[in-house]
């Protein structure tokens, strides 16, 4: 993909969108990292989410050999995401309720329009959201010319598994990742 195609992509995908919950009336939104303004209290939300049990055991437990996610990391995280926007990599939105406080991120990990991964997290306090969200960057995603998101889950995290599938995602085999066996969900971005 040229860098003109990925720029283009950044710019149709950095835009904030409104989430809907089904059967809720909590208000959220996705917002690019970029438009976000972030606060010192956004740095203890992001290290507070990404200690709760469920989401480092997922994600940091093995790559921190068991250190806390800090405020450093929420920084670099914030700084990354930003880079991605700015350099057309990977497009990274935090996910916020009706106060502007996160609730949670989502991604897509890189600007390879054929089949571009997807990642994830979102605090237990609110539960729910996330199908709102995966629906959300799949239409982003789509509108960018994107054909397929994917998403790679471990085969115990059930949850996950579930957001995916209730998003329209089907299981597509399994995928071996630095020696870690992942379960393969994909999408089409456009509905069949």
């Amino acid at each position: 993909m040229s860098h003109a195609d990925r720029l283009a992509a950044s710019t149709a995908l950095c835009s904030t969108r409104e989430l809907i919950v089904f059967g809720s009336d909590a208000r959220y939104t996705l917002v690019p990292t970029l438009l976000f303004d972030e606060t010192e209290s956004t740095h203890e939300e992001i290290v507070r989410i990404c200690n709760e049990p469920l989401i480092y055991s997922m994600l940091f437990a093995s790559a921190f050999e068991g250190r806390r996610y800090e405020r450093d990391d929420a920084l670099r995280f914030l700084d990354w995401g930003d880079a991605g926007w700015e350099e057309a990599t990977h497009f990274v939105y935090v996910i916020t309720d009706a106060t502007g406080a996160i609730a949670g991120a989502i991604d897509i990990k890189s600007p390879t329009f054929s089949s571009a991964e997807i990642g994830y997290w979102l605090s237990a306090e609110h539960s729910g959201v996330m199908t709102a969200a995966v629906v959300a960057i799949t239409s982003l995603a789509h509108d960018a010319g994107f054909v397929e998101l994917h998403a790679l889950v471990r085969p115990e995290n059930e949850r996950s598994a579930r957001v995916l599938t209730r998003a329209g995602f089907e299981r597509a085999g399994n995928v071996d990742r630095e020696g870690r066996v992942y379960d393969r969900y994909a999408r089409p971005t456009r509905s069949q």
